[in-house]
């Protein structure tokens, strides 16, 4: 993890050799605007290669397991609440089906597959039924004038 923590200084360093640069000069506004915006683009250039290295660590199978765990909290850190919460569930449904059989999880009733579904509104019959319930309530009260 001590090379990440090195990338990471580098990059503010260098973040902050180009903004000193900039106000080392008559300050200009637009210019040090269109700076910023350069470094941001190259901030989300360079956040994508780091997320996937992070990913492939965390999922390597030889690598140390601090490592993994270190990888794994900091690629959580590059997702969203949602997926956050989908991506520990699922990990967690992984390290307590890799050690049982094929036909023991076949035949058990909590195993949905080597991955959890994404759970979404209308995942069950009962969510479509209350859809369709709530668009049969909202055309009576449309015929009875009610907005």
């Amino acid at each position: 993890m001590l090379f990440f923590h090195v990338l990471n200084v580098n990059f503010a360093l260098y973040v902050f050799y180009n903004i000193s640069l900039s106000f080392q000069m008559d300050c200009d506004w637009e210019a040090l605007s269109s700076r910023l915006q350069s470094v941001q683009d190259e901030l989300q250039h360079t956040e994508k290669p780091l997320q996937d290295a992070f990913k492939r660590i965390a999922e390597h199978p030889d690598a140390d397991p601090d490592d993994r765990m270190n990888a794994r909290q900091e690629y959580y850190k590059t997702l969203s609440v949602y997926e956050q919460q989908y991506q520990t569930l699922n990990q967690e449904y992984k390290d307590i089906i890799k050690d049982l059989s094929e036909p023991y999880l076949k035949m058990s009733e909590f195993y949905v597959g080597p991955e959890l579904p994404r759970i979404h509104y209308l995942s069950t019959p009962k969510d479509v039924s209350e859809l369709y319930l709530l668009f049969l309530l909202a055309g009576i009260a449309s015929v009875f004038g009610i907005k």
